[in-house]
């Protein structure tokens, strides 16, 4: 029987071969077999993605490097790349400065986490990156200008600390502010605390005397008043202001006693040296005389909670104006509104914006290995479940004392940054090879949803980063630890979900999505390991878009690590030292070119061009799934069929095969006797009618495949044919 089937979108993408079979599917209609280098659009269309554009070597070709965006504004977005010991700065597209760069304390074997990811979790606050780093006391990234980026220790104010002591062990300072020494009745000070903070707290608060009115005081005495330790300045007869200032001194009524606000009973220090029973530290905020000297020896202490004993955070996010730091199943948030101090009391009263503290009840004692915000909580996900830290009552502000963390679900995540999309996290599945979509609809509690289930064979290795570029396609990057890159367009509220696989020649270390200089698309960078005249060399390049529906031909860019030269008309290209050896595809003046080797960093044309792209070829492939059509007894899968005649609906496109496998081709003709001889075609936008090179078989597929350094955009294939129902 007879048929005329159309395939009129392909924005199912690539689809599992276990899909092959599911004609009763209705992403069978609008997906592939085989998708390769072209991206699926909202619209149906599949676009041959664009070119990378070389910007760069990395600075140091023998050990990897990784990505971190900075993006101030749509005018200031840079790319950071961190590398062994070093920050290196891009922006505009190119270094920045000469170049500009910042010493750090992480090496190359910092840099990596046990899943191959990128090891720093970071988040930015205008011109402030705070950085955490298993191994490493948190940093601060600063821009303060341009040009002018440092790099500091974060040091918060009042915390955090850990649990106060509760055994018999006593410490007392020797004085109440300065330099001190804490001496302890135990070997507590041990040398990897030099550099932490350490928490003591007055004796007992019994001896000290509540303020009264009409009472008579001699200078010097000390009151305690709302939790607070103050001491007399004069002497005379209280008057009837109750103390309730936290700086300075202030009067307690007209004839009264002035009162020199002391403290609320506690202080902290940050220890300088150690030694067993004894430390030399530094008193930042004042000690109550009530842990000054051996006689006011105190159980009230505690260590810092982060330190090269306990360890340091290695995760960072924000939440609800709070700067929020993980380590293991520990989370700490700053006081709301001040990302610098973590104090958990307010001058002895712990209010709704003091500092939280928290602990993830997981039971299978996974620590945490990223956190995101979600409308209703931080998203929390561990090694084998997600959590939620949430206010516990809804009608009050989230603080100390309305914070609750309750279970998500038990998916389980590999420790590679999640992504914060539209009202989803996605993140990486346990096993690296699947991202989930988690969303939480109120009534329905967390869903989640595989995007990887209808093509779980395209991520064959583990994940180790993801990326997101908006425009003009919304797509997910993947890449995977056998260099291999993936892209999923991503519609959720178009129920569009896409993959296809980005083959690339070289080995994908890491990628990052960037703001455009113009602000009005996102660059896709990319750092690409390759093998250049036997050495080693990463490039770090930048993917460009496709050729827009103004665009010229001379502009189209479909060449990766490629550049451009733009000038008078010449036959001599240079400045491709980065390609040498390397076999590279030419578009000059808007014609395909035959390929040159790169030799002493240059190539030389057949003919002069004013406006030439160079760089490495790549080849978009697309096939149907096995066409169901013709038949009149059911279905057409299993029985013979022929394809006599195919049209394949293109826009703005030159070139390109099409045929029932991916050797067996014929190629599209463009030129015709209007096409003056030594000119190149114009893009084409229509229908390509051509003769099918196959014959009789049981499964028919329509292939498309594209290797000229120009533009393709498919729009549909149209076949004839003729199915038997045998």
């Amino acid at each position: 029987m007879r048929a005329a089937p159309a395939q009129v979108a392909f924005n199912s993408g690539e689809l599992s071969p276990k899909v092959a079979a599911r004609v009763d599917q209705s992403v069978y209609a609008t997906g592939c077999s085989v998708m390769e280098n072209f991206i699926p659009a909202i619209e149906g269309p599949a676009v041959k993605r664009g070119g990378t554009r070389y910007i760069a070597s990395t600075k140091t070709a023998s050990q990897r490097a990784w990505f971190v965006r900075f993006e101030v504004d749509a005018q200031n977005a840079y790319m950071l790349e961190f590398g062994n010991l070093y920050i290196r700065i891009f922006w505009n597209r190119a270094v920045l400065g000469a170049p500009l760069e910042v010493v750090t304390p992480y090496t190359s074997a910092d840099l990596v986490n046990a899943a191959g990811g990128f090891a720093i979790d970071y988040v930015q606050s205008g011109d402030i990156l705070y950085l955490a780093c298993a191994g490493h006391a948190p940093r601060k990234l600063s821009r303060t200008a341009h040009t002018t980026w440092t790099l500091s220790t974060y040091s918060p104010t009042g915390g955090p600390f850990q649990d106060v002591n509760i055994t018999a062990t006593t410490v007392y300072a020797s004085a109440a502010t300065g330099v001190v020494t804490l001496t302890a009745s135990a070997a507590i000070f041990t040398a990897d605390l030099v550099g932490t903070l350490f928490y003591v707290e007055q004796k007992t608060v019994i001896d000290i005397e509540q303020w009264e009115p009409g009472k008579s005081i001699t200078a010097g005495d000390v009151r305690r008043s709302g939790g607070k330790n103050y001491q007399a300045v004069n002497t005379a007869t209280t008057g009837t202001s109750t103390p309730t200032h936290t700086e300075g001194s202030v009067y307690d009524g007209d004839g009264g006693v002035q009162w020199t606000f002391l403290e609320a009973g506690y202080g902290w220090v940050t220890i300088t040296a150690a030694a067993g029973l004894t430390a030399t530290a530094t008193v930042l905020s004042r000690l109550p005389g009530g842990c000054v000297t051996a006689g006011n020896a105190t159980t009230k202490w505690a260590y810092g909670a982060w330190s090269s004993a306990e360890g340091w955070p290695d995760v960072v996010t924000f939440y609800l104006d709070r700067l929020v730091w993980m380590r293991g199943a520990n989370w700490w948030m700053t006081v709301a509104g001040d990302y610098e101090v973590m104090e958990a009391r307010d001058f002895g009263r712990q209010l709704t914006e003091s500092a939280a503290f928290g602990v993830i009840p997981s039971r299978r004692g996974n620590r945490v290995l990223w956190a995101e915000t979600l409308e209703v909580g931080l998203c929390v996900g561990t090694g084998a479940d997600e959590w939620l830290i949430a206010p516990a009552s809804k009608n009050e502000p989230f603080g100390p004392a309305n914070a609750s963390v309750n279970p998500l679900g038990v998916v389980g995540s590999r420790a590679i940054s999640p992504l914060r999309l539209f009202d989803s996290v996605i993140f990486t599945q346990r096993s690296g090879k699947k991202l989930r979509d988690m969303r939480y609809v109120v009534g329905d509690g967390a869903v989640r949803a595989d995007l990887n289930a209808l093509a779980a064979h395209v991520l064959k290795a583990q994940v180790t980063w993801t990326a997101y570029t908006d425009e003009p396609f919304s797509a997910i990057w993947a890449g995977c630890a056998d260099g291999t890159l993936a892209v999923a367009a991503y519609y959720p509220e178009q129920s569009v979900l896409g993959w296809s696989r980005v083959p690339i020649d070289g080995f994908v270390e890491h990628g990052q999505a960037l703001p455009a200089p113009d602000g009005g698309s996102s660059d896709l960078w990319l750092i690409v390991r390759r093998t250049i005249s036997g050495a080693t060399v990463r490039h770090i390049e930048y993917m460009t878009l496709p050729l827009d529906e103004d665009g010229l031909k001379e502009d189209a860019f479909y060449v990766d690590c490629g550049i451009t030269y733009t000038g008078a008309a010449t036959t001599t290209i240079t400045g491709l030292g980065h390609l040498e050896g390397k076999t590279v595809a030419i578009l000059a003046d808007g014609a395909t070119h035959p390929t040159r080797v790169v030799s002493g960093g240059q190539i030389t044309l057949q003919r002069a061009a004013s406006k030439v792209q160079v760089g490495l070829p790549f080849t978009a492939r697309l096939a149907t799934l096995d066409i169901e059509a013709g038949a009149s007894n059911g279905t057409a899968q299993g029985k013979r069929k022929r394809i006599t005649k195919m049209a394949v609906r293109l826009d703005r496109t030159l070139g390109g095969k099409v045929g029932p496998t991916s050797t067996k081709l014929e190629t599209l003709q463009f030129r015709d006797a209007a096409v003056p001889m030594g000119q190149s075609p114009d893009l084409f936008t229509g229908d390509k009618h051509t003769a099918w090179p196959g014959g009789t078989e049981r499964f028919a597929r329509a292939w498309f495949v594209h290797d000229d350094p120009l533009p393709a955009t498919v729009l549909a294939f149209f076949p004839i044919i003729n199915t038997e129902d045998d």
